[in-house]
């Protein structure tokens, strides 16, 4: 596994991590969710930018399991 590897998959990675981080805050909240809401917003929005960013690259990842292109975004 190479780095052009997990950069084709990091706006998968950066979306998993967001939904993780609120199921881990959420509990601990009494009644203001703001917080949650506002992480989750975020999660979702670095991770559209991320793959806004890798929009106009073409590649493989995974020996060919993951194919990156404009067909993709």
């Amino acid at each position: 596994m190479e780095w052009p590897d997990i950069t084709s998959i990091l706006p998968e990675v950066i979306l998993a991590v967001a939904a993780l981080l609120v199921l881990l805050v959420e509990p601990f909240l009494k009644k203001d969710k703001t917080a949650v809401i506002a992480l989750a917003l975020i999660g979702l929005l670095a991770s559209a930018v991320v793959a806004v960013a890798l929009g106009g690259n073409s590649r493989a990842a995974f020996s060919g399991t993951i194919v990156l292109n404009s067909y993709a975004l």
